[in-house]
């Protein structure tokens, strides 16, 4: 799961469900491991993000597109 570290009362209420709180800046630097956790939110800053009109999930899903003959 995908979310933003500014959404403090989510993250909150995540950590007390079971969720490991990841960062994504420790992902990218490889201190952590999702896959080592069986429940996991990863933050992000994502205030560029939201600058482009989306959310943490719509701005990050990959697109599936058939392809144009």
């Amino acid at each position: 799961m995908v979310g933003y570290a500014r959404n403090v009362h989510t993250i909150e209420a995540l950590d007390k469900h079971g969720f490991e709180i990841l960062a994504a800046k420790d992902i990218v630097k490889g201190k952590v491991e999702p896959e080592d956790y069986k429940k996991a939110v990863v933050t992000i800053r994502g205030n560029e993000l939201s600058r482009g009109g989306g959310g943490a999930r719509c701005m990050t899903m990959p697109v599936n597109r058939q392809e144009i003959d």
